[in-house]
C-alpha cells in the first residue's frame, strides 16, 4: 500500500504500545509540534493530538537517502529499526 507512491505501514497498536507513546514527554520529541490542520498552530505533539483511533499506527516510509529500498525499509521495520515519521489515525 503507498500514499504519494511512497510505502505505508499499518499496525495495531496494543494498549501497552498506546501508554507507552503517551507517557513520553512532548520535550522528548524531536518535533514537539502535532502539525495537526484541526488544532492550534502551536498545539503539541501529544498521541491524542496526533492520533483519531488510537490503535492504529500508520507510518509513512519516507527517505531521502537515493538508492533506499521499500524492501529494506520493511525488513528494518519487523525490528523496529527505523525511526519514520509517525502518523496514528
Amino acid at each position: 500500500m503507498t500514499w504519494r507512491s511512497h510505502p505505508l505501514f499499518v499496525r495495531r497498536r496494543t494498549p501497552k504500545e498506546i501508554a507507552e507513546s503517551r507517557a513520553v514527554p512532548v520535550s522528548a520529541l524531536l518535533d514537539p509540534l502535532a502539525r495537526n490542520a484541526n488544532l492550534a498552530e502551536d498545539a503539541p505533539a501529544t498521541d491524542q493530538n496526533r492520533e483519531t483511533k488510537s490503535e492504529w499506527l500508520i507510518l509513512v516510509g519516507v527517505c531521502t537517502h537515493f538508492g533506499m529500498h521499500a524492501n529494506r525499509i520493511r525488513r528494518q521495520l519487523r525490528g523496529m529499526a527505523l525511526s519514520l515519521p509517525r502518523l496514528a489515525i
